[in-house]
């Protein structure tokens, strides 16, 4: 269950007066609820994602795109842009040990292994990781160390990036 997630029947039982709590009062009740249950259904879990989706692609993805355009002097196609839409962080699965997939293992860290990192369901829909595309031309005559500079002036802190030239 979500952060934004609603169970209802629980709400019922929370707000219910313990001498109310008979099972044709908890069922009355959670009928009533249930047109506004599935309104919250229906709109919020179509609108979440979307707005999630929008935020991906705001005016500073945009004027990011434009300043490094004008700032090394591309004006036609192909032009530099910035795609953030990927998931960078791939969830961690737990599961039995019949089922056959590929084991987690925990390490200490004196064994000198990665970490693992478990992070929140936020964490793992909010991408703080984007690729920059560079024309290789532009990419041959300006040098990697410019568009580095220039990148590091403009992207907000604590995202991360990668240059990858077409």
């Amino acid at each position: 269950m979500g952060l934004y997630d609603i169970n209802f029947k629980d709400f019922v039982l929370d707000y219910l007066p313990p001498d109310k709590r008979e099972p044709v009062n908890k069922s009355f009740i959670t009928a009533l609820l249930a047109p506004v249950q599935t309104l919250h259904d229906d709109t919020f879990f179509t609108f979440k994602p979307l707005t999630e989706e929008q935020t991906k692609h705001n005016g500073q993805r945009i004027l990011m795109e434009s300043i490094l355009n004008n700032t090394f002097g591309v004006t036609a196609a192909p032009l530099i842009y910035i795609d953030n839409s990927g998931d960078n962080i791939t969830p961690n699965d737990l599961f039995n040990e019949s089922e056959g997939l590929t084991p987690l293992f925990l390490f200490n860290e004196s064994e000198g292994q990665a970490p693992t990192y478990f992070y929140n369901e936020s964490e793992v829909t909010n991408n703080r990781e984007f690729i920059v595309y560079v024309p290789a031309a532009v990419y041959a005559s300006v040098g990697e160390d410019a568009i580095k500079t220039e990148i590091d002036r403009l992207r907000p802190y604590s995202t991360f990036y990668t240059i990858l030239q077409y």
